[in-house]
């Protein structure tokens, strides 16, 4: 059975309020209204805001619908998670029955010696 989810076309419930900030009595408001009711009497205001403030017609707003996480879509990441947790927990008990037979871990120290590097991985 599917969940009920209401669809909500954005275009018809977001009305698009734009403005600008003056600080409080500055100087500018006088000549920036006087601007504005210039560019505003001319039509160029309205011209842009159709230009920009509108969405064309064909443009759909609708939100896809949701996808329910079922089983299947959770099996894969646990699935990596187990196997990692796995990777490690033998990684630990190989070291651990290294340790116990008596074996240790490579001398990775430089020994001095007339054959530098090649003597110390190849001769020892």
């Amino acid at each position: 059975m599917q969940p009920f989810i209401e669809t909500i076309n954005i275009a018809e419930n977001l009305k698009v309020v734009s403005g600008f900030a003056l600080q409080k009595d500055s100087e500018l408001k006088a000549m920036f209204n006087y601007h504005l009711g210039k560019i505003k009497t001319s039509g160029l205001l309205e011209k842009e805001n159709l230009r920009w403030l509108t969405a064309p017609p064909n443009e759909n707003f609708a939100a896809t619908p949701a996808t329910v996480l079922d089983y299947h879509h959770l099996v894969f990441p646990f699935c990596v998670l187990a196997l990692g947790a796995a990777a490690a927990a033998l990684s630990v008990l190989t070291e651990r029955m290294a340790g116990l037979c008596g074996l240790e871990p490579h001398d990775n120290k430089r020994k001095k010696g007339a054959g530098g590097d090649f003597e110390q991985h190849y001769f020892h």
